[in-house]
């Protein structure tokens, strides 16, 4: 695992130092376009130096006359530096630009894109670490290509009915994507979690990238890991106490857990996967697990405690059908044989 606050810290300065340059352009651009600026900020610079004089000068006089003459100096000067700043920004405003437009910009005016506020990481620290976790995963390429707009039910098969549930793929499918939007939509108004069971390439990793994605649009932090990851992020956290993940899969606002029972757990991670687990349900921090596994062999291979947590506490949601890979393969092969047949020999 990488050192991941390293990476967050380095971001919080990457983003300081390109604010700062766009920060000195601007204001060259305005001392080029509107000159009186620079000399009401060389006036206004040269109180301040004045005041600061003054103030210094103050802490050695007795109290006296000449000590009240220092505080009326003072006060003068910084009276004077308001009507200048008062004249920049009319300047300003009136060429066309906003009264801030010389100012720092920041991309979190609670921290100052420092990361921390009054000692204590801020809101959008999460926000970007979770940024810079899944940016190192597959995550952020699956982000990209899969969406609820990209459904395709034309995919799955609308004949068979399946002998214990009753339906066709197509028409679990349509169902499976009902309760994904509405998770999304009943995001802030239920506790229920979701688990996703299934044959391979079944689309529960599909769907889980539809729910992430509009959750990330509306400023959720979502944190995806496979269970292999999530193994290595488990020992991180025991053999080079990373707070930082530790953290985050505690607190984010969703986690993902892809793949759950193909990674061999050790007795240690086994336990720490349902503490996990069980201390986001107690603080009601929603989760998406998705499995080849029903809760019988998860109750087998890891313990009855984590399948009986799963059975009351999530949703269960069943996808079957066809690896649509394969299917997807197919229809790609098909329509290169039509672009074969209908060019001219």
């Amino acid at each position: 695992m990488s050192n991941f606050h390293a990476k967050v810290m380095a971001r919080y300065g990457a983003i300081r130092t390109k604010e700062e340059a766009n920060q000195k352009a601007r204001k060259v651009e305005i001392h080029q376009k509107i000159p009186r600026v620079g000399d009401l900020e060389r006036l206004m610079s040269l109180n301040s130096l004045n005041v600061a004089r003054n103030i210094a000068r103050n802490v050695t006089l007795d109290a006296s006359k000449n000590q009240e003459q220092v505080t009326n100096t003072i006060a003068n000067l910084k009276s004077e530096n308001l009507n200048l700043q008062q004249e920049k920004m009319e300047l300003l405003v009136s060429h066309g630009y906003p009264m801030d437009y010389m100012e720092l910009k920041y991309h979190c005016n609670l921290c100052q894109d420092t990361g921390y506020v009054s000692g204590k990481k801020c809101s959008c620290y999460k926000q970007l670490l979770a940024e810079i976790v899944y940016a190192e995963s597959d995550f952020s390429q699956m982000l990209s290509d899969e969406s609820f707009e990209t459904f395709d039910q034309s995919l799955f098969d609308n004949d068979s009915i399946h002998p214990e549930y009753g339906l066709t793929v197509r028409q679990n499918m349509n169902d499976v994507l009902k309760i994904g939007k509405a998770f999304v939509r009943d995001f802030h108004q239920t506790s229920d979690s979701l688990y996703f069971y299934g044959p391979s390439g079944t689309g529960k990793t599909f769907l889980a990238t539809c729910i992430a994605r509009e959750l990330l649009k509306e400023g959720q932090v979502v944190v995806y890991r496979t269970s292999s990851q999530l193994m290595d992020d488990i020992r991180d956290i025991k053999f080079q106490d990373d707070k930082e993940i530790e953290t985050l899969l505690s607190k984010c606002d969703l986690l993902i857990i892809d793949d759950l029972g193909t990674e061999m757990p050790s007795d240690h991670s086994k336990t720490e996967i349902f503490n996990l687990i069980n201390q986001r349900l107690l603080q009601n921090r929603k989760m998406i697990i998705s499995s080849n596994l029903r809760l019988d062999s998860i109750r087998s291979k890891y313990s009855e405690r984590l399948s009986s947590r799963i059975m009351g506490d999530f949703i269960l949601v069943p996808f079957f059908g066809e690896d649509l890979r394969h299917i997807k393969g197919h229809k790609k092969n098909r329509r290169f044989r039509s672009q074969l047949n209908k060019k001219p020999t």
